[in-house]
């Protein structure tokens, strides 16, 4: 907690590796998760807000390599609002391979030639690929990578230096990942 620039509390709770007891400080690095998918919103409505794209373009904008009959019928909304069709990313494929998938690249062709689940905006399904879909978007607008446009607009600007994006295990000082089934 900050008052005229100045720390007036500061306290790190929880452990950045639970077996080994280590607790998170203030130093401690922790991925973003599923908080990015907030960060990925934010970008894609800078991107409107600049004009880039609208939010009702189709994916057949973006020339990602979707089917033509899937890229004519979802939109950008739709996909910032869980309604593309999508599965999730979740899959066999991706639970036996996900350590090796490091970008957006890697991730998009998953579901890339798969049946959509339902018809664009008649029903509403939680997809994380949905937002692998929305960066892939982020990427081919920019020519940058996401994690330097997400550092680039939102983290550097607020500060977040102890925030990362990157899956890998050559950060230092990170937290470890846990999920809870």
């Amino acid at each position: 907690l900050y008052h005229s620039d100045q720390i007036v509390y500061q306290r790190s709770f929880g452990y950045a590796d639970i077996e080994g007891g280590q607790p998170i400080t203030a130093d401690t690095k922790i991925r973003v998760g599923s908080i990015n998918k907030h960060y990925t919103a934010a970008l894609i409505l800078r991107f409107v807000q600049r004009g880039e794209f609208d939010l009702d373009d189709p994916l057949a904008k973006f020339d990602l390599g979707f089917p033509a009959e899937i890229a004519r019928k979802i939109t950008v909304r739709h996909l910032l609002s869980h309604r593309s069709g999508f599965e999730d990313l979740f899959t066999e494929e991706y639970l036996d391979t996900y350590r090796s998938l490091q970008t957006i690249d890697d991730k998009l062709p998953l579901l890339l030639n798969r049946p959509l689940r339902f018809e664009p905006g008649t029903d509403r399904h939680y997809s994380n690929y949905g937002y692998i879909v929305l960066g892939a978007i982020i990427e081919k607008t920019t020519g940058e990578s996401f994690g330097q446009v997400l550092e680039a607009e939102i983290l550097d600007p607020i500060g977040a230096l102890n925030t990362d994006y990157a899956l890998t295990n050559d950060v230092t000082g990170k937290a470890l990942s846990y999920t809870y089934t």
